[in-house]
């Protein structure tokens, strides 16, 4: 739903630039689901600011799984990609900086591409919420 309303937000031409979420359900708590929404928001934006420049096609694909106790969860684009000659070393972007905050506040891990593809990754550990209530039976 979030890439949805991103794309929306954007104004996207989806012909343009198309989108894929491949999550599998499961409870996250709030105190979790709040940084980590964040998290996807700020990454799917910068693919929709920075990544498909002058009508360039594309793609953007948001990937999660929950693999040995923890969450892991992958935005990438096959736009334009990230040029280290733009951003010079040690230099960084605001919405990195939250990134880098929020991935604390999960402790969890942030992995910024290496090379010039955009592909983020983020990680933090997973424990299923204990419910509250009893759910009732059909």
């Amino acid at each position: 739903m979030l890439a949805g309303n991103l794309f929306h937000a954007y104004g996207v031409d989806q012909s343009r630039i198309t989108w894929r979420v491949d999550i599998p359900p499961f409870d996250l708590s709030v105190d979790k689901a709040i940084p980590a929404g964040l998290i996807l928001n700020e990454l799917i934006s910068n693919a929709l600011k920075h990544g498909f420049p002058n009508g360039r096609r594309g793609s953007i694909q948001v990937e999660g799984r929950v693999h040995d106790s923890r969450i892991e969860l992958a935005v990438h684009d096959n736009g334009a990609g990230i040029s280290k000659a733009s951003a010079p070393v040690g230099c960084e972007s605001l919405g990195l900086k939250i990134i880098s905050i929020l991935c604390r506040q999960l402790k969890g891990r942030f992995v910024r591409p290496a090379s010039e593809d955009a592909i983020f990754r983020i990680s933090f550990p997973y424990q299923k919420p204990v419910r509250l209530y009893r759910e009732k039976s059909a």
